[in-house]
């Protein structure tokens, strides 16, 4: 059994172009789909799910995965969005489900972390931690041992075995875990609300490297050319060196929280701040390339899919802007709040509100 599933588990190294199983795209968590949106998007179709808000969702296999604050975790149509399967989890949960080798991974605000079928949405195992849980997963090889990291409120990040549950290592901090652990090669990089950026060694769960980032780290991290890309409490963003433990910039453009993950482009770094904007910065440098009002906060990270950036505000509206310039190409009005990431799949974007709704554009 544990020989399949370690084979099922490696075949699918990179996910396909056609799928988002996991926050933010991919192990890195670089908010980039391949292939190219539609301008203008096309409402397809809208699932309302409950009066509690939705998590940022993920796509896989032709089924949308999110979770809700009332305790649900379903799995929709991609083409129709109709409800395959609901599963109760009991709490709320806000943290975005992770999908890999037809299982749906997630926690919830009760500490509980499931592996549930994603055929048929039956839980399969339960990890309890001791405090919510409020990041995605990800997945990472620990030695030879198929693996999901996750952290939690309970100030650790853990390393479970993927198939059976089972604790591999647990590494304490000193402060809550809110965001998605990044993972790259046989290291996991993640920041905390302790303002210290850690780069843990996969197999053994030791700290290989850890550097002050002088303020907390509430979001993610993405992870591309030897570095890491992260926003602070404090609205600064900053370019870490991963070799060295080095900040290569800091930006200081934002005048409030940056709460929002990165998105990485060839040449820029889009991220939202609780100031109402998206900022893309130079890659290389940290220096401004342009700015983009919206009329609420941007906790959601944008998505980059070929020239187009396309993200969500608290002023309810998903926006598609064109990535070199920030123009806008078309927005539309969702009717409530988003704090939550888009999925971006084969022209599709999925999105979840605050007042419980998917919305399907392509």
């Amino acid at each position: 059994m544990r020989i399949a599933f370690l084979s099922l588990f490696l075949l699918a190294v990179s996910a396909p172009a056609d799928d988002w199983p996991i926050f933010r795209g991919g192990q890195g968590l670089r908010g980039v789909a391949e292939g190219q949106i539609a301008s203008p998007l096309r409402l397809r179709w809208r699932a309302k799910l409950g009066k509690g808000a939705c998590s940022s969702p993920v796509v896989a296999a032709g089924r949308v995965h999110v979770s809700t604050t009332t305790g649900a975790l379903l799995a929709l149509d991609l083409a129709s969005g109709k409800t395959l399967w609901e599963t109760k989890l009991g709490a709320s949960t806000e943290a975005p489900p992770m999908v890999r080798e037809n299982r749906v991974y997630v926690g919830n605000d009760d500490g509980a972390f499931l592996a549930c079928d994603a055929g048929n949405g039956k839980p399969l195992w339960t990890f309890q931690a001791e405090d919510r849980i409020k990041g995605s997963a990800n997945w990472v090889m620990a030695d030879k041992t198929p693996a999901i990291v996750v952290g939690s409120y309970d100030m650790f990040l853990y390393c479970l075995d993927a198939a059976s549950g089972k604790l591999l290592w647990k590494l304490e901090t000193e402060n809550y875990v809110n965001g998605t652990p990044s993972v790259t090669a046989n290291r996991v990089a993640f920041g905390g609300c302790d303002g210290q950026f850690r780069q843990i060694d996969a197999a053994s769960g030791r700290v290989a490297r850890t550097t002050d980032a002088e303020s907390y780290i509430p979001g993610c991290a993405a992870l591309a050319d030897g570095s890491a890309f992260f926003g602070q409490v404090e609205g600064e963003v900053r370019r870490l060196n991963l070799a060295k433990g080095t900040i290569a910039w800091t930006n200081k453009d934002a005048k409030d929280g940056v709460f929002a993950a990165p998105a990485i482009s060839r040449e820029l770094l889009l991220i939202g701040s609780r100031d109402r904007k998206l900022y893309a910065l130079d890659r290389a440098t940290g220096t401004r390339k342009w700015h983009f009002r919206t009329g609420g906060e941007v906790d959601g990270g944008a998505v980059v899919c070929g020239d187009r950036v396309v993200f969500a505000s608290g002023d309810g509206r998903l926006y598609l802007l064109e990535l070199g310039t920030g123009k806008k190409l078309w927005s539309y009005d969702l009717g409530s709040a988003v704090a939550t990431s888009p999925a971006v799949a084969a022209g599709w974007v999925i999105v979840g509100t605050d007042d419980g709704t998917v919305y399907a554009f392509r």
